[in-house]
């Protein structure tokens, strides 16, 4: 029995949703077809949803994007999806590749049986996704939902289906059964004679392409970096969106955090950029009028900040509703629909391994439409040197562009230029000037870079300024023209000097007992060129320091040292003459060379009767020097002294 995630009761037969609170998310009352009255028809006519799954996530995701106008149902056994489809009632299967697994190739060769009357959706995370194209080339699914996925593109796709699901429906029954207004197909272009294609076809293409990326180049300030925005193929919410030439009105970008964060959350100098995208992709501009789309706007926006987050998130929605329109135009046969979609994907997404697929099944199918139509020889060769004619001028036009961006100091952007402009086959003189031309600049560019965290490190020298602050001392200015340059002329000289006055500045510390302050230096300089000698004996004398400030902390008994010369004190004639006996106890330091420094009285019994006798005579003592891994060390020492009457 199919269960169906409702408020309440999680065991109910399969039902219609009605989630009130998901109007929100519903399409508007502008849509092409209202939704109740519809709804009742696709459920009469058998074009209804059937989930396969039990993911909570996903299940919502497509109950939101079903809103009040499509039936949705949820199963969570292979059995239960079988009983519907023998009954009639299910019309579109979205299968959870999750649930299934490994079985899951079995399942849709299962549902290929019933394919003259249900259409087969995978819903599966993106790594597993790609091994499943060839189910799609082979039609045997209709389309991909890249798991986890956002509303817009669900709904794109859920449309989608729908709208196979009425065609064979129509196909099988005529059509007039279900009394809904039949969706047209999409239009394909006029053709060109079939000649043309192999040649005339892909020239007009690099043409557009051209103007595409020439008017984005100059739609942007001279000095911004104009490299292609890196934009990740879905973003981790991307779906194989449905076909069409369009998204549907009303359906915004979405991404992972698009439904909750809106286009003014971007940066406020791109928010009038990005409002005009969202409207662009909700009238269906997904790539022209040309400058007013909603690809040419993202691009735009990533073009002056690579890094602006809305433009990445929401420019993958268009790219997955690009790749949608490609394959839905090459299982058609439209060759000149698919290839002008996958050179937009290439602008938009040229790393995408899912692009790299899509190319090679429009290779084929142009190579199969090229043996049903070879022109004449002569129609050939007039093609092709009709063909070299515009790539000599392509090449030409992107060469001037390179140089532009060399000319406004823009190396980003002209080396790409420069290697679009070497893929078409331009001259390789001039290339090879455009090169040495690029290599000049960049270098010129380079020293001037460089002279100037030279004389940034030689002020900062003079100022003191050695490791701080961060980002702007002489130390970072040296460092990072040392990974650049490191045998830029003065830069040795420079390091000397930093070297010489960290090292100062680290003894001032040592000296003055700041033991913290110190290892501060001794680090730095341990990082800098030649400084490991330097660093390594301040380190020394710090742990000395310390150390030596230890044993002058506490005093320990002078028998732990051995005594070379004693002086016996004298017995004071007052004490003897009255018969007093008594004790000193003493402290004081042995330096390194063994001698007794700074003697004090610690205690004595009684006081002031022997202190003057003892002191003296400890004072006159000697020790062998103290000694530690090599080095000698002053101590403290205490002792007690007694006075006794024989």
């Amino acid at each position: 029995m199919a269960a169906k995630f409702e408020e309440g009761d999680d065991t109910k037969p399969p039902r219609e949703r009605s989630h009130a609170d998901d109007r929100l998310n519903s399409p508007s009352s502008g849509d092409t077809l209202p939704p109740t009255p519809l709804r009742d028809l696709l459920t009469a006519g058998g074009a209804t949803v059937f989930v396969l799954s039990t993911d909570r996530e996903l299940v919502d995701t497509v109950q939101r994007a079903a809103g009040e106008q499509y039936p949705v149902f949820v199963v969570e056994q292979w059995t239960e999806l079988e009983d519907e489809i023998r009954a009639g009632r299910c019309g579109i299967a979205l299968l959870d590749g999750d649930l299934l697994g490994d079985d899951l190739g079995r399942r849709i060769g299962q549902l290929d049986a019933h394919s003259d009357r249900v259409v087969v959706l995978v819903a599966a995370q993106r790594p597993r996704a790609e091994g499943l194209m060839t189910f799609l080339s082979d039609r045997k699914i209709h389309r991909l939902l890249i798991k986890p996925s956002a509303p817009g593109i669900t709904r794109l796709l859920i449309e989608s289906a729908v709208k196979r699901c009425l065609q064979l429906r129509e196909r099988s029954e005529g059509g007039a059964e279900l009394g809904v207004r039949r969706l047209p197909p999409p239009r394909a272009p006029k053709r060109l004679p079939a000649w043309l294609f192999p040649s005339v076809g892909v020239v007009l293409l690099a043409v557009v392409a051209l103007a595409l990326v020439l008017q984005s180049w100059w739609r942007a300030p001279p000095t911004s970096a104009r490299a292609p925005a890196a934009v990740d193929s879905g973003g981790g919410r991307a779906a194989a969106v449905a076909d069409g030439v369009s998204p549907s009105p009303g359906a915004a970008p979405q991404s992972p955090d698009a439904a909750s964060e809106p286009a003014s959350a971007a940066e406020p100098r791109f928010s009038a950029l990005l409002t005009r995208a969202e409207q662009a992709f909700r009238e269906g501009r997904l790539t022209t009028p040309p400058g007013d789309n909603a690809l040419d706007y993202y691009l735009t926006v990533l073009a002056a900040d690579p890094a602006e987050a809305t433009a990445r998130r929401q420019l993958a929605a268009v790219v997955d509703a690009l790749f949608g329109q490609a394959e839905t135009a090459l299982l058609a046969g439209q060759i000149d629909v698919a290839a002008d979609a996958i050179a937009n994907l290439r602008r938009a997404d040229p790393s995408s391994g899912r692009l790299q697929f899509l190319e090679a099944q429009l290779e084929r199918s142009s190579a199969a439409a090229q043996l049903e139509r070879e022109p004449p020889a002569e129609q050939r060769v007039a093609a092709a040197d009709a063909a070299a004619a515009v790539r000599a001028e392509l090449a030409a036009s992107l060469i001037a562009a390179a140089r532009r961006a060399i000319a406004a100091g823009d190396f980003d952007a002209a080396a790409p230029l420069a290697a679009e402009a070497r893929r078409i086959g331009a001259d390789g003189s001039e290339l090879a000037r455009l090169d040495a031309d690029l290599a000049r600049s960049r270098a010129a560019r380079g020293a001037q870079r460089h002279a100037e965290w030279l004389a940034s490190a030689q002020e900062r020298l003079r100022d003191d300024s050695l490791i701080a602050p961060e980002g702007d001392s002489a130390s970072h200015y040296l460092t990072q023209l040392q990974a650049e340059a490191p045998s830029f002329p003065g830069l040795d000289a420079a390091w000397s000097d930093w070297r010489a006055a960290v090292t100062r500045a680290a003894e001032t510390d040592i000296s003055a007992r700041r033991w913290d302050a110190a290892g501060v230096w001794v680090a730095a300089l341990s990082q800098a060129p030649g400084g490991a000698s330097a660093a390594a004996s301040l380190a020394e004398e710090i742990e000395f320091g310390r150390r030596q400030e230890r044993y002058l902390a506490t005093a320990v008994p002078a028998g732990e040292f051995t005594l070379l010369e004693r002086v016996d004190p004298v017995y004071p004639e007052a004490a003897e003459r009255r018969g007093q006996e008594g004790w000193v106890e003493l402290e004081f330091t042995i330096d390194t060379t063994g001698r007794v420094r700074d003697v004090t009285v610690s205690e004595a019994d009684p006081p002031a009767r022997f202190d003057a006798a003892a002191v003296t005579a400890v004072s006159q003592y000697r020790f062998a020097p103290f000694e530690e891994d090599g080095r000698r060390y002053a101590r403290r020492a205490r002792l007690r002294v007694r006075f006794a009457l024989e």
